[in-house]
């Protein structure tokens, strides 16, 4: 849209833009909305080369790292994105989603196992992404919650 606006031609447009989108997978569809269930929902990751659709469920975490955040998928890549780690909480399914940490996202259905060390810290392993991560002694609290031990 170009300034100044005209009322009928932004109608007009937003018409275009709604038969767009119902025209897709033959029903309506709305921009950032996730199914009930979390299962068919897709995150937009942006990258300084490129803009993809990922489904969540093949996110394995997401990691702050200054005012960017590392997103780390199943098939063993990671992307680095220039959006900030809260940017995503909201758009991803909880559960299986949980926030453990000031800079950590974890699906928790990827997590292969947890050593719990003397220190109240412990450290992730995950079925599909070589990272581990190590927790302190909050998010090691937040994830005994999570787990019920």
């Amino acid at each position: 849209l170009v300034k100044p606006v005209a009322p009928p031609r932004l109608e007009t447009a937003i018409e275009r833009l709604r038969d767009k989108m119902s025209t897709l997978n033959g029903q309506p569809t709305v921009i950032g909305a996730a199914p009930a269930n979390g299962t068919g929902t897709k995150i937009l990751v942006k990258t300084t080369s490129a803009s993809m659709m990922v489904a969540a469920r093949t996110i394995t975490l997401l990691k702050a790292e200054g005012d960017y955040t590392r997103i780390f998928l199943q098939s063993h890549q990671s992307h680095l994105v220039s959006n900030l780690l809260r940017k995503f909480e909201p758009e991803l399914p909880s559960p299986p989603f949980h926030r453990l940490s000031r800079s950590l996202i974890v699906n928790m259905d990827h997590i292969e196992k947890v050593e719990w060390e003397a220190t109240s810290s412990s450290r992730l392993h995950f079925v599909s992404c070589s990272e581990t991560v190590t927790l302190g002694r909050a998010g090691t609290r937040r994830l005994r919650e999570l787990l019920r031990i």
